[in-house]
Order: structure tokens, then sequence, then C-alpha cells
């Protein structure tokens, strides 16, 4: 069933396929923890990954010469009503991990995360070629005792998904800690075919039931274990890449903790720092363009510097042409003068060695490839105003991180200092009364101090002061 004929198709149904007429009926439930699913079904895998939430979900089919025949992000309902067309027997259909806001497929767009993922290649391995996706799954928990096991298992054909399912959907703020950890699982997972190129945000499976088209074989989906949460995944992913890859200045302090396998959470967080703040930037140079939409001015500069940015989120060249295109699609006058992706030649190459590991000297270290730019630098290409950065998380500068400060401080309860000062001298004021009431009454100092709270040396500057 081809992607081109989605729109007739979801027009014509007015309830999902097999279930009650009334469109008000709730979906088929996903399979239970307390009963394990065998073969999901279309329907099934559909649910199972995307039930929890309400956005937007990509469908894409292939041809057998790998050419894109279809490719449509639908509302949530109606890529519910489409998924048994999808999975039909003559498809080559894939289905988005994450679900959008909006029309596009893209790292930018994505609303919620409800997995994360592998894509392991097995089948380029000759001592894993034989293994069955369950087989391959005991070998590598033999191996890799720390890792949880799998949600779900698919054989996708040729090579195997392993998915670990959350009990509630990530939301966007959570995706620069989500895509650190799938790098780093793949880092973990590489002696076992992972896929470096499987691990973006925007990324399609093949959907349960649907043919590779290369082997003719089914993908089928079965399920191994539970939800897990994300922050306990997380954490072991993290522990684990900060042990197997350490880093390459460490402090005596640091080596002596990953001796002894003590890994500090401050030093797993850190490992995220990098993607929550090109994530950040990403967020407020597309908050910027809506500001000023429709774009005239400073159209070069802001693709720029988004795609920088999106370069340590998308896994391709095609991948970063998609996120610069969507945000000049969006905002700009007359977009298609300003993605010539010549332009960004530069980011590409540096983005492609980065992703191969290649690194720079920048100071006494060696970092990736992929440029940095310092916030001020992208504030004073793009001019942003002391009014439009109420609006940013990132592209801030020292006076407006002041004034939110200040702002967070006043709402928590701190008094501004005039008004401390004015109450703290009042306070002292009734203190002083009610010390020499006391000492009129003939209590000794010791009495009074504890009778106040306060030190015998205070009650004395009370009463003589």
């Amino acid at each position: 069933m081809s992607l081109s004929n989605v729109s007739a198709i979801v027009n014509d149904l007015s309830s999902p396929p097999d279930q009650p007429e009334s469109s008000d009926d709730p979906p088929p439930p996903a399979p239970t923890n307390s009963q394990l699913a065998l073969d999901l079904t279309p329907s099934n895998h559909f649910q199972v990954i995307h039930g929890k939430h309400k956005h937007s979900v990509a469908y894409l089919s292939l041809s057998k010469d790998k050419q894109i025949t279809g490719h449509e992000v639908m509302t949530h309902q109606d890529a519910h009503y489409y998924a048994p067309f999808a999975g039909d027997s003559q498809s080559n259909t894939y289905i988005s991990q994450a679900g959008f806001t909006g029309n596009r497929r893209t790292v930018s767009s994505v609303a919620v995360l409800p997995s994360l993922f592998i894509d392991l290649d097995h089948y380029k391995l000759p001592e894993l070629q034989h293994l069955t996706p369950a087989e391959l799954v005991n070998h590598i928990i033999a191996k890799e005792p720390w890792l949880p096991v799998p949600t779900y298992v698919a054989d996708s054909g040729r090579g195997a998904y392993l998915l670990w399912l959350f009990p509630k959907p990530l939301d966007k703020s959570s995706l620069p800690r989500w895509q650190t950890t799938i790098n780093c699982l793949v880092d973990l997972l590489k002696e076992y075919g992972a896929d470096p190129q499987a691990k973006d945000a925007a990324r399609v499976l093949r959907l349960a039931w649907s043919i590779h088209t290369g082997t003719g074989n089914q993908v089928q989906y079965n399920q191994l274990g539970t939800e897990v949460k994300f922050n306990e995944l997380e954490q072991l992913i993290r522990s684990t890449h900060e042990i197997s890859f350490p880093r390459a200045t460490v402090t005596p302090q640091q080596e002596r903790k990953q001796l002894t396998g003590q890994v500090s959470r401050s030093n797993v967080r850190s490992l995220f720092n990098t993607h929550t703040l090109h994530w950040g930037r990403m967020q407020d140079i597309t908050k910027l363009a809506e500001l000023r939409a429709p774009l005239n001015d400073y159209r070069h500069r802001m693709l720029y510097h988004f795609a920088v940015s999106a370069a340590w989120f998308c896994p391709s060249v095609d991948s970063l042409r998609s996120e610069v295109t969507s945000l000049a699609e969006a905002y700009f006058v007359n977009p298609q003068r300003y993605t010539n992706h010549s332009r960004f030649k530069s980011i590409t190459e540096r983005m492609i060695l980065g992703k191969g590991g290649g690194k720079v000297s920048w100071g006494h270290r060696k970092v990736d490839y992929r440029y940095r730019v310092r916030t001020p630098t992208i504030m004073d290409a793009l001019d942003i105003t002391t009014t439009e950065q109420r609006h940013m998380g990132i592209l801030i500068d020292a006076k407006e991180k002041y004034r939110r400060k200040v702002e967070k401080r006043r709402t928590a309860g701190v008094l501004e200092r005039h008004k401390y000062i004015a109450k703290v001298h009042q306070e002292t004021a009734g203190k002083k009364q009610l010390a020499l009431d006391l000492r009129e009454a003939g209590k000794t100092n010791r009495q009074i101090s504890e009778e106040l709270s306060i030190t015998s040396r205070t009650v004395r500057r009370l009463v003589n002061g």
C-alpha cells in the first residue's frame, strides 16, 4: 500500500479497521507487562510506540531500489487509522519513533520521545550473523550484564531493532539528554553492529509486518521485557560509557573513581552539556525567526548558526538539509533563495569528520571537529534585542541573565535589599522592646536569651544599646 493513497484512505475511514463503528471508541490497548506480546500487528505496533501521546506521526515507504515512494506526517488519529494498511504484505514501510509538532519530520519538530532504540546490523559481522534477534539479545546481555533487557526486539528483515519503552514519553525538553544517551549506547554496542547513522530523534524504523525488499523477509516485533524509566536507563548507559570511554584528560580524583568503579552523577551529567547548549540554540533561533517573521533580513546568518547547532543532532547531510529547509520554508520570504546548501559546505564537512571520530586541537585538548561558536558572537551576528531576549533560553546577555535571577528570587519570596533592611530593623526593634520588658520583670540575661532564642551577648546589646 503506497503512502500516495494515504489521504484518500484516511478520509474514507470513519473508524479504525476491525473496531466498533463509533469513532469515539478508544483504540485497542497495548500489550501489558503481565503478558508478553508476540509478533505485534501493525495496529498494535503503532499503539505500543505512540499510544501514550497525541502528536503527529510520520510514515515513509521505499521502493526496491530504495527510492522514497511516499512520505507523510499525519495527525495522530489518521496515523492510527492508516497503520493496518501501511503494514500490508506488499509494503516496505517505516514509522517514526517520535511524535512531532506540525507536519515535518525534523529534529527541531520533535514533540515527544516514547522510547530509546538501537539498530543492530549484526549481519555484517561473521561471528554474529547466524544469530536470530532473540539470540543476539541473549548474547549481548551475557556480555553486557549492566544493560536492561529491551522491552521489544524486532527482526528488521536482515538486522535487529532493540527498543526500551518509557512508562511516560519524554517531552522535547529532554531531547539533549536523550540524544547523548543514544550516542553513548551506540558507542557501547558498536561491536555488536550498532548503526551510527540510526541515532537521531527523527529516525524511522520498519513497521511490523512490512517487508524488507532486499531480503523478502517480513518484519516482526516481539516483547522481551518491561518498560524502563528513562532516568534509570540514562544513568546506567552514561555511567558505563564514562568507564569504557574515559576522557583524554582526567584529574587524579577522577582516575581513582574510575579504578574503583565509582562515577559521580555530576560527571555523568556533564556528558550532555554540548547537546543541551545546541538544542537550546536551535529552539532560540527558531523562536527568533517566529518573532521576526516574515523574515527579510539576517536570513543567511540565521540559517548558518541554526545549521551549526543542528549538526550535533543530525546523522547525515540530508537530515541537516531537511532541518535548514524546514526553518526557511516556515519563516522566510522567498525561502527557496536561502536553501542553497553549498553555503553550508564547511558545516557539513566538519559534521562528517566529527561523527567519524575526528578531532581537532583546541587549546590543550582534542575536541570534536564540529564548529563551536560563542553565544555573544551569535547574538551580535543576529542583533538580538533586549525585548527578544525575554523569549530566549540560551541566547541572552549578562543583563538578561541577572534580571531573570532577580525575578526568580522575588518569586521565591526574597525581598529587595532596602525592604530586607527595613524588615530587619523592625524585627530588631521588636526584640529590643521585649528584652527591656523582660528585664523590668526581673529576668536575668540568660533567662531572656532562652525565652527569645537569642544569645546572651545579643541580649546585652539590646538592653544596653
